[in-house]
């Protein structure tokens, strides 16, 4: 059977943005072919109702990605449609959760904190999700208390968003983009003398500023031509194995999260490190002690085995990268 799909939507006489979402999806199997098609009309008008209705499409997105294959082995529409009863409820439940913590209450942290989570459920951070997010954070960001630890915790967790898994949707998933959209949310943190006790990762949020810093000033700054020199990269060095043993004492995610960015960075500037005669040893060294530690946990969390994976599966790769550079500079 072929298929003919075609969609029309109107941002309508009350609301500025259009915010109906649409979903069409096609596959194959053994028994032919299947399309699925969702529309969703902005959940009712609420004031960030294109945020609501995109949530339930990319839900439903992953529901044909990952689910729908083993439904097909025996398809009886009546599991389906109540499978599908219960994703909307669950999706409503974390669609009023927006619509409390941040509209009636914008001043705390928490709905901030649900959606990326929500983004980190899916595993996509890309434009349209940094969109929808500074959309509500800089329109509610001089409501913050910005001496609190919550405030603290949202820069940290959005600077970490960005930082692993921001991609512009060039499938290049640019290390530098993400490193300067990270940049002003590590530097909040590091700059505000009056920052909580209370914030428990204020060691490792600094490391990651001066990672970010180290690319803004010598790698993202077209205005200067300073580059970086030897002792910039041994000192940045020692900031990361610092903050290595800082945070031993945290969760596998964190750790992982600083892992994989280290892992990031070592790839990225190897061209750089070699220009400036870093010395290779300790590139390698770094690269082998950050995938032995990332190695050696034992992880249960979705995101935490996705790092980790990602982090295994690279390894070789960096290492015959970082190697190769090396040795094409030797015989040069």
């Amino acid at each position: 059977m072929r298929y003919i799909a075609t969609a029309d939507t109107d941002v309508g006489i009350t609301k500025q943005i259009n915010q109906d979402s649409l979903l069409i999806k096609h596959g194959k199997y053994d028994g032919g072919e299947i399309m699925m098609a969702v529309i969703c009309d902005g959940m009712g008008g609420l004031a960030k109702g294109e945020v609501a209705s995109a949530t339930v499409i990319k839900r439903f997105a992953r529901w044909f990605d990952e689910e729908l294959p083993y439904e097909l082995v025996n398809v009886d529409m009546g599991i389906i449609g109540a499978k599908w009863e219960l994703l909307i409820r669950e999706l409503n439940a974390t669609i009023n959760s927006y619509e409390k913590a941040i509209a009636i209450y914008p001043a705390r942290t928490d709905g901030y904190m649900k959606m990326l989570e929500a983004y980190e459920d899916e595993g996509q951070f890309g434009k349209n999700e940094n969109n929808e997010f500074l959309a509500l954070y800089n329109a509610n960001k001089d409501k913050f208390d910005t001496d609190s630890a919550d405030y603290a915790e949202l820069n940290y967790k959005t600077g970490m968003m960005y930082f692993n898994y921001y991609s512009a949707g060039n499938d290049d998933n640019n290390f530098s983009d993400r490193v300067q959209k990270a940049y002003s949310f590590f530097a909040t943190n590091y700059e505000n003398e009056n920052i909580s006790s209370d914030f428990t990762k204020k060691k490792i949020s600094d490391c990651y500023y001066q990672i970010c810093s180290f690319y803004k000033k010598y790698i993202l700054n077209s205005v200067t031509v300073e580059e970086a020199s030897k002792d910039n990269y041994e000192e940045l060095f020692s900031t990361i194995r610092t903050a290595m043993d800082d945070v031993k004492d945290e969760n596998a995610y964190d750790k992982l999260t600083l892992y994989n960015g280290t892992f990031m960075l070592l790839y990225d500037q190897a061209g750089s490190m070699v220009q400036v005669a870093v010395d290779e040893s300790e590139v390698i060294g770094l690269l082998d002690d950050v995938y032995n530690a990332a190695k050696e946990l034992t992880v249960q969390k979705e995101q935490s085995k996705k790092l980790q994976n990602e982090i295994l599966d690279n390894y070789d790769k960096y290492r015959q990268t970082i190697e190769t550079t090396y040795s094409n500079a030797e015989e040069r």
